[in-house]
């Protein structure tokens, strides 16, 4: 089944445009980035991100949420399978993250219908979050595995989340292709579990009065293109707060099919904030076909104020494959966020 995206785009538009006339939130997030191996190659990578919120009614509201993405080199300047910088992406002009109808049924309980995608929901804890690496975004043993509505690409789904007191729980069903683009084969639109397979995820969490969080959770994809056959992945991982100011984290995740790219992931590392300075280390070992990685990282994070961040990052990379390799990547990054 395909909706028809023409009526899609021309609602959305609707809505964009009567944006004077009834209260919305609007927000916009910029990330530009400058990238190196230490051997020549630069790569300058840049993000934007436009949100708004506008209610429909008391209950009910649409939000949407635009993406731009911008870098100088199409290839990647370090051949690591977990991406150092989470914002390595194709050169995108514009597309839709998120636009969906937000429910709020009661105090406890929301659902969402629309296009969405898992980096709204899924891995976005604090101490997780803070790293630049893409495997402390969603892990690999998932976004190595399947082709889902995971950055940059989105995809038509439900979201529901409950919320009780530290408690959450929360699933999404999601077509089993991930898209980002308007038109063609490749377009945001389509519901096709025939062709693109469906997408199932699920995850508890539990937040303590002290800030420790514990998480848990499980999704299955298509792992072929014929959508024969699905693969299940299982993840936990806990962001453990030690005193005030520092924070522990442990991830594991792993994927049973025989034929996943990469199997296991295993992570550990901490936090530390002083003030407006934020520093945290990360290291992670990654079990992948037929290599293994292991990548550290080093990174700190310095609010400019109450928008504005700087962010150096430094990474080393440890390469097992039929020769041993090592190798170091950079990055600094700035942030802009109301």
């Amino acid at each position: 089944m395909r909706i028809n995206r023409h009526n899609f785009t021309l609602l959305l538009l609707l809505l964009i445009c009567n944006l004077n006339a009834v209260s919305q939130e609007i927000g916009v997030n910029a990330i530009t980035e400058l990238q190196t191996n230490f051997r020549g190659d630069v790569n300058f990578a840049n993000q934007l991100r436009i949100n708004f919120e506008v209610p429909l009614s008391s209950n009910i509201s649409f939000e949407a949420q635009s993406l731009s993405v911008g870098i100088t080199k199409e290839e990647r300047i370090l051949n690591d399978l977990q991406n150092f910088s989470n914002l390595d992406a194709e050169n995108l002009l514009f597309t839709l993250s998120k636009a969906c109808v937000k429910w709020e049924i009661n105090d406890r309980n929301t659902v969402y219908a629309g296009i969405r995608n898992m980096n709204e929901d899924y891995f976005i804890s604090d101490v997780t979050s803070f790293f630049v690496n893409a495997s402390c975004g969603i892990f690999p043993t998932l976004s190595s595995n399947y082709n889902m509505a995971n950055y940059p690409f989105s995809s038509m789904g439900l979201h529901y989340t409950y919320q009780n007191n530290g408690f959450t729980y929360q699933a999404s069903l999601y077509n089993g292709a991930g898209y980002n683009r308007f038109c063609g084969r490749d377009n945001l639109f389509p519901i096709c579990p025939q062709s693109d397979g469906v997408f199932a995820i699920t995850e508890a969490s539990y937040k303590q009065h002290n800030g420790s969080e514990y998480f848990i959770g499980a999704a299955t994809a298509p792992l072929n293109t014929r959508h024969t056959t699905y693969g299940l992945s299982v993840w936990a991982y806990t962001e453990q707060k030690l005193s005030k100011n520092l924070f522990l984290i442990a991830d594991y995740g792993h994927d049973f099919a025989k034929d996943s790219f990469c199997q296991d992931f295993v992570g550990v590392g901490g936090k530390v904030d002083l003030n407006k300075v934020e520093i945290g280390l990360f290291t992670d070992y990654a079990h992948f076909t037929y290599r293994n990685e292991f990548a550290t990282e080093i990174s700190a994070k310095i609010s400019l104020g109450k928008y504005f961040y700087f962010q150096p990052a430094f990474h080393l990379i440890h390469i097992n494959k039929t020769e041993t390799s090592w190798h170091t990547a950079s990055l600094v990054r700035f942030g802009f966020d109301i």
